[in-house]
């Protein structure tokens, strides 16, 4: 067996020993953390946020952007556009009755930000109006259309 092919078994079973002893912490406390579970989200949230704080307080590097973000300690990307819920959308769609306020269009209705996220803009229905896909397009990171 070469060095390579010892270090991979070496690696596999440090991976295996790993796993089985979760499976036994898991098993030995499944009752407890079935409880805990239904805290705080009710999806097992702040389990996973108890579990990263004690990693962190011993030490160990557990990087989770959902827990940084909650404590702000983590900024996501700027860049990155957030999503408009459904929900959202067709509120905005029925607050504007299904037209485009450019050109009263009811086709092809896109969610469009007043103020552009680009800019500053919020994710907030005062800052959302509804838009044809062509009114949208002319009016790109603009704040007139």
């Amino acid at each position: 067996m070469s060095a390579s092919d010892e270090l991979l078994q070496a690696l596999e079973d440090d991976e295996r020993r790993l796993e089985e002893q979760l499976d036994k912490v898991i098993s030995d406390n499944a009752e407890t953390f079935a409880r805990y579970w239904h805290f705080g989200d009710g999806e097992g949230g702040d389990l996973f946020f108890k579990i990263i704080a004690l990693l962190r307080e011993r030490g160990f590097k557990a990087e989770n952007k959902k827990f940084d973000s909650f404590f702000g300690l983590y900024e996501p990307d700027k860049n990155k556009k957030a999503l408009i819920s459904n929900a959202l959308r067709k509120a905005v769609f029925e607050a504007d009755a299904y037209r485009c306020q450019h050109c009263n269009s009811h086709q092809n209705l896109t969610v469009d930000h007043i103020y552009p996220e680009s800019l500053g803009g919020d994710l907030c229905p005062s800052n959302l109006q509804t838009l044809c896909r062509s009114c949208n397009s002319k009016k790109g990171a603009s704040l007139n259309g």
